[in-house]
C-alpha cells in the first residue's frame, strides 16, 4: 500500500503535493449582490480560487444556488452556506493530476471522504471509501465504509510500502 502524504481541499481548488500547492482560481467570478450575506473571498497571488457565501437563511442559500450557472463553477452548499469554486476545479480532477505527476492511476487508489465535497474524487478512483458518520449521498456512492475502529489495520507492520 502506498500512502499518500498531501492534500485535496477546497472542493477541489487547492491541490497540495510533494511540498507544492497548486492553486485553480474562478475563472469568472459570480454576480453576488445581497446586503443579506457576507462573502469571502479565498485568495493566493491575488488570483481568488474560492468564495465562501453565508447567507441570512437556507432559502437565500438556496436562491443563490439556484442562480448561478453550473457550467461554469462547481456549488456546494449546506444549509445556510454556499461555496464555489471554478468548474475545473473538484477533488475528482485533484487526485487525477496527483495520480499523473506520482505515476499511479487512479483505478490502485483509495480515497476517503465525508461530504459531498468527495464525492468526484471517491468515483475517481477505484476504491471509494466513505467514513462512518459520512453524508448518506456520499455513503450509497462509495464501495466501503469505514468504521473508525478498523482503522489501526492500515498501519499494521509491512502495510504501507512507500509515501509519497
Amino acid at each position: 500500500m502506498i500512502f499518500f502524504s498531501g492534500g485535496i481541499y477546497a472542493g477541489g481548488a487547492h491541490i497540495q503535493y510533494d511540498g507544492e500547492n497548486q492553486y485553480i482560481p474562478v475563472s469568472r467570478p459570480p454576480l453576488l449582490l445581497s446586503s443579506s450575506c457576507r462573502i469571502v473571498c479565498h485568495e493566493q497571488d491575488g488570483e481568488i480560487f474560492k468564495y465562501t457565501v453565508l447567507t441570512s437563511g437556507k432559502e437565500k442559500a438556496d436562491a443563490l444556488y439556484e442562480s448561478l450557472d453550473v457550467s461554469l463553477y462547481n456549488l456546494f452548499r449546506k444549509g445556510r452556506l454556499l461555496t464555489i469554486v471554478d468548474a475545473k476545479a473538484s477533488k475528482g480532477n485533484g487526485i487525477r493530476m496527483i495520480c499523473k505527476k506520482a505515476g499511479i492511476l487512479p483505478e490502485q487508489v483509495l480515497a476517503m471522504g465525508d461530504t459531498v465535497q468527495d464525492l468526484s474524487m471517491i468515483r475517481a478512483v477505484g476504491y471509494g471509501c466513505a467514513v462512518l458518520e459520512a453524508e448518506e449521498i456520499l455513503r450509497q456512492e462509495a464501495g466501503y465504509i469505514l468504521n473508525p475502529d478498523q482503522l489501526p489495520m492500515f498501519f499494521k507492520p509491512g502495510m504501507i510500502s512507500s509515501i509519497i
